[in-house]
């Protein structure tokens, strides 16, 4: 495989300080670059390319990531040299970086602290915060507001689901934050709520055909069960049972489980 190689990659990210490489922390690109590098995937002249910049704290099943390779990389000798909380699971030959093309992320954010709220004011507070816009949340730069869906689950969590284009910086962080302390406490106050509970569950991209390796998905998704509500854990399982996983049919297990999602206005 020569030219460029676009990775899907799936992490736990309690043990990483974000995505962005910073000197003398661990972060996501750090162990992903000297992975790639020790194994000679990497062209050393250059670094991988994001779709997403998690926060830290913040994980994800499915974040995609592209770099000029320097040999042909094998998703199993990979995964050998990766630590257990980052994965790589599925991968794709490109001849230029614009041949992919994401358009839409969706992330899922489960707490607890999400069922202390019922869920009409929930509902009330999510419909303020879209009234105030996409900006109002951004502690820096500016996005549209997302699409969130509000699954009914039962019995120990409640999720939300954002889909969008683009985010910007704690963006979901600071809507959960800013509803909670709205339906729960009266508060109109923007502060973002943990990163432990944000998880970037699917990027949609298209223009290339990924070569996928369920086994390494699988392995993470059973992880990623463990940090995030049950639903979203039995929920992303099964649709691995159909094949690579799709957020329609995630959201759509998670019906069947617990009832249907409802989309905020």
């Amino acid at each position: 495989m020569t030219g460029w190689v676009a990775l899907r990659i799936a992490y736990l990210g309690s043990g990483f300080f974000g995505f962005t490489k910073q000197p003398g922390l661990r972060t996501v690109q750090s162990e992903l670059e000297g992975a790639l590098l020790d194994l000679g995937y990497l062209d050393p002249r250059g670094g991988i390319r994001v779709t997403s910049r998690t926060d830290r704290g913040a994980s994800a099943l499915d974040n995609v990531v592209v770099f000029r390779a320097a040999g042909d990389p094998i998703l199993g000798r990979l995964n050998d040299r990766l630590p257990e909380d980052l994965s790589a699971w599925a991968l794709a030959s490109l001849s230029g970086p614009g041949d992919l093309r994401c358009l839409e992320k969706v992330y899922l954010y489960s707490s607890p602290s999400l069922l202390a709220p019922s869920k009409g004011s929930l509902v009330r507070a999510l419909g303020e915060a879209r009234s105030m816009g996409g900006g109002a949340f951004c502690r820096q730069g500016d996005a549209p507001f997302p699409d969130i869906g509000l699954p009914d689950l039962f019995p120990l969590s409640r999720a939300l689901i954002f889909r969008g284009e683009r985010f910007c910086w704690e963006m979901i962080r600071r809507i959960v934050g800013f509803a909670l302390e709205l339906s729960v406490r009266g508060r109109r106050i923007v502060r973002p709520a943990p990163a432990g509970g944000l998880l970037l569950l699917r990027t949609e991209c298209e223009g290339v055909r990924f070569k996928v390796d369920l086994s390494q998905l699988r392995k993470m998704a059973g992880r990623l069960s463990k940090f995030a509500a049950a639903w979203a854990g039995q929920a992303i399982l099964l649709s691995l049972a159909q094949g690579v996983p799709d957020v329609d049919a995630i959201i759509s297990s998670s019906r069947s489980l617990f009832g249907s999602p409802r989309r905020t206005t």
